[in-house]
């Protein structure tokens, strides 16, 4: 019983970041459109973000740091091809 609660925890954790992004991305939408480049930008980056966050979830994964979060993703699933390497790319270099 503990898995199933596990697993409905962790699908609705991902379900929540997903619409995170959905947000984040119409409101990176309407920014742009309103001529508001740096805070769209900033609105693309979240949607990106939250959408990583997401995956992670699934498998049970959060780091405190965005970096730890994109480094993670990278490794366990850009460099492995579960995503192309342009997602990867999406994230700027720090």
């Amino acid at each position: 019983m503990a898995d199933e609660k596990e697993t409905g925890y962790v699908q609705d954790l991902a379900k929540g970041r997903l619409q995170q992004a959905r947000d984040d991305l119409k409101s990176a939408q309407l920014n742009y459109s309103a001529g508001l480049l740096k805070a769209a930008s900033n609105r693309a980056y979240y949607a990106i973000f939250h959408t990583v966050a997401a995956v992670l979830s699934l498998e049970n994964v959060a780091f405190k740091r965005h970096k730890d979060t994109i480094a993670y993703f990278n490794k366990n699933y850009v460099r492995t091809e579960v995503f192309p390497r342009k997602i990867g790319k999406l994230f700027p270099e720090k």
